[in-house]
């Protein structure tokens, strides 16, 4: 499309809110008012006056034709057309069930586009539940479960189980979690779950150290001197 296609087609579409505008139609159209706008202011404010008039509803209308190609998500494009449709004439009731939503909702959108432009259509992700433990008690949180059970007076663990920092957390902030919800915390706290070979609280180290040292070894036989399986 060249500058003269751009110019007719959008002045052809003078209020037309509907359809998707290619970047040449728009970018060619856009040029267009700039040069005699530039033009106008020279030669007389009232020459200017008319040409910001003359091209202000089908830039408009080229503008949101424009948002509506590149528009990436689908419920976007529907809704910028949704909108479109009203500033074209249409009913809002129309409009809405045309895009597939109820007037109301189309009322909503229309406030969010007001306020964001076309980047208010897109869905937002949901904001979830709020965090039950503040920073401090994350970061708290985060500390003893470094130190291990023991730091904790909890000698009698050989590791923390999701039931044991559920009832610590309970008796310390006054927060109940569910133990799946302890697993997920510890996640973002970047714990990992590990298994560690269970030791007896009472486990004497030099003994078992002492027992090593004293007892026989076992003899291995090589695979030279080991004999053959019979056949």
């Amino acid at each position: 499309m060249n500058f003269q296609q751009a110019v007719t087609t959008c002045f052809g579409k003078y209020v037309d809110f509907s359809g998707r505008a290619s970047r040449p139609e728009y970018w060619w159209f856009v040029l267009a008012y700039v040069v005699l706008a530039v033009v106008g202011s020279l030669i007389h404010h009232l020459v200017y006056f008319i040409v910001v008039v003359a091209f202000l509803l089908p830039m408009l209308a080229a503008g949101v034709r424009r948002l509506a190609r590149e528009a990436g998500d689908a419920a976007q494009a529907r809704r910028l057309l949704a909108i479109a449709a009203v500033y074209e004439g249409l009913s809002r009731e129309t409009a809405a069930r045309l895009a597939g939503m109820d007037r109301q909702t189309l009322r909503d959108w229309v406030h969010r586009f007001n306020a964001e432009g076309a980047a208010g259509l897109v869905n937002r992700p949901a904001p979830g539940n709020p965090r039950r433990l503040t920073p401090e008690q994350e970061a708290e949180l985060d500390r003893i479960v470094e130190a291990g059970p023991a730091a904790a007076g909890l000698g009698h663990l050989a590791r923390w189980r999701c039931g044991d920092l559920k009832a610590l957390i309970q008796e310390r902030w006054g927060v109940s979690y569910h133990e799946r919800t302890i697993g997920k915390l510890l996640d973002r706290l970047d714990f990992s779950h590990i298994t560690t070979r269970p030791q007896h609280y009472r486990q004497d180290g030099e003994a078992m150290e002492a027992f090593k040292k004293t007892s026989p070894t076992r003899s291995r036989r090589s695979a030279h001197g080991s004999r053959p399986r019979p056949p």
